[in-house]
């Protein structure tokens, strides 16, 4: 008797979800057809499903920059009933999440990376809030002026000294050490964290990379359909084709021990009087009462960095490298290692990293924003409660903006006519986006790391034929597909360029 009734509250379940979702759809259609100021444009949708098999797969900001060439920088779509606004401008972007951004300032939670897996109790999509502002606050205490900043030049300068030592020792290697380099930042300045350089993969490393990557799994938009009908969060995890709460009960479980332990360390240290100067220890002293708010801003400082990137494109272009270290020898003279404070005299390394970011958008769809209230951008209406998509990835190759957009050319950003700085977009939108990603710090972190790689390696692919492959193919955006991008790995090598910079790497 027990399995009908199961069965039986099971099944009206799902059809009680898909007459609700229906009658929605259905209700907004109704509404949408009284309206005297219309959506922007966008392709035609079938009956209740809308335009759910015009989301492209795979490669997104691909597809969404395809259909920009129809319906323009701003369309819409319509997905079982939820309202999408693309944009493919930045001007557009800047005016509604920037300009309005009361009205665009929270971030749209979705069921499953959201509420199921636990995304929306971090500082990514934490919605405005008392909560939020304290956290705010205790954020810009960390990274949002140029006196805290300073603090931490030594810590860049030795990872990124530690970053070539590492290539020495292992080359094979040049692309997990990059990752690790990035998170080794991260944990030293929020935790007081040292690497575990015994271990091939450090644990504190590990956790984060793979929250990042669930978070890139559970934000693709159109990957789960229970972001579209919430109700299917209801139903049980053991139930057929509930795999999705299957996966999200465990990396939920991922979250909270990659925010919990690093938290743990220090409070471990600090309870026997050994823990070092952190973000983590000097705050839990100052305000003991915040803990919760601590641990979420400490996890937050962990961003993933765009060196893969780098050496795709210094692997490359061994002009491109050339000229970087020309520039970065007439400023040291070949007898020291650059500095975080060589930034104002290095224009062209500048470019350089400028170009690593445009060329390479590594979060090539933003950070989804939400509509607070019905709003009217350039005679288009956009309803309360639609997601906004910025795409970020056209914006870095859109041909009217930038000169031949799929070629890497640092000289863009040089000269009385630069091109505009991918700074502007290629980090999101919204007000909480220079308190949260320390773009400064990942700035002069991005900065060091490819001052201090030139100054003592060569980089280059292991044929030429692998040269000119990879060329064509990063020219069609050779992207490995999540909603944080990673290029595809190029093989190549390295080479000491000069002994005096490897002594003093080693001596450091």
């Amino acid at each position: 008797m027990l399995p009908e009734m199961l069965n039986f509250w099971q099944a009206n379940l799902v059809y009680a979800s898909a007459a609700i979702t229906t009658c929605l759809i259905v209700g907004g259609a109704i509404a949408a057809s009284s309206r005297k100021t219309p959506l922007p444009p966008g392709p035609k949708g079938w009956p209740v499903i809308g335009n759910l098999f015009d989301m492209p797969k795979g490669k997104q900001w691909i597809g969404f920059a395809e259909l920009a060439k129809r319906w323009g920088d701003i369309y819409s779509l319509n997905v079982l009933g939820q309202t999408i606004i693309i944009v493919n401008s930045v001007d557009i972007a800047h005016e509604l999440m920037d300009k309005r951004g009361t009205n665009y300032s929270n971030r749209i939670v979705q069921v499953m990376g959201g509420r199921l897996v636990g995304f929306d109790k971090t500082l990514v999509l934490l919605q405005y809030g008392d909560r939020l502002q304290q956290e705010r606050k205790l954020f810009h205490q960390l990274l949002g002026n140029p006196t805290s900043l300073g603090q931490f030049f030594p810590c860049l300068e030795n990872e990124a000294k530690k970053l070539v030592r590492r290539i020495i020792k292992k080359p094979d290697g040049i692309y997990e050490h990059l990752r690790t380099a990035s998170g080794a930042v991260a944990l030293k300045i929020a935790y007081g964290y040292e690497l575990r350089e015994d271990l091939n993969v450090d644990p504190f490393v590990a956790m984060a990379e793979q929250m990042t990557q669930h978070f890139s799994h559970t934000h693709r938009p159109g990957a789960y359909l229970v972001d579209y009908i919430p109700a299917l969060k209801y139903i049980p995890a053991w139930f057929p084709g509930a795999k999705f709460k299957r996966q999200a009960k465990l990396w939920a479980e991922d979250i909270t021990r990659t925010i919990d332990e690093p938290h743990k360390f220090v409070k471990q240290k600090m309870a026997t009087g050994t823990a070092e100067a952190s973000f983590t220890s000097n705050s839990l002293e100052a305000h003991p009462e915040l803990e919760q708010e601590i641990k979420d801003v400490a996890s937050a400082v962990y961003t993933v960095a765009t060196f893969e990137a780098l050496i795709v494109a210094l692997t490359l272009h061994s002009e491109i490298q050339r000229k970087a270290q020309v520039e970065i020898d007439n400023v040291t003279g070949g007898e020291r290692l650059p500095t975080v404070l060589d930034h104002n005299q290095m224009p062209y390394v500048d470019a350089l990293c400028k170009e690593i970011l445009r060329w390479h958008v590594i979060l090539p769809m933003g950070f989804p924003h939400v509509a607070k209230e019905d709003d009217i951008y350039n005679g288009y209406f956009i309803p309360k409660g639609a997601m906004i998509l910025p795409n970020a990835w056209q914006m870095g190759h859109d041909p009217n903006v930038y000169s031949d957009p799929f070629t890497f050319n640092p000289d863009r950003f040089l000269g009385q006519q630069p091109e505009p700085d991918p700074r502007s977009y290629c980090f999101g939108f919204g007000r909480r986006i220079s308190f949260f990603t320390g773009k400064k710090l990942a700035d002069y972190n991005l900065f060091i790391t490819v001052a201090t790689l030139l100054a003592c390696l060569d980089i280059f692919p292991l044929t030429e034929q692998v040269r000119r492959e990879s060329k064509h193919e990063q020219k069609i955006g050779a992207l490995r597909s999540y909603a944080c991008s990673y290029p595809v790995r190029i093989p190549c090598a390295v080479k000491h360029r000069n002994t005096e910079m490897i002594r003093l790497v080693e001596d450091s």
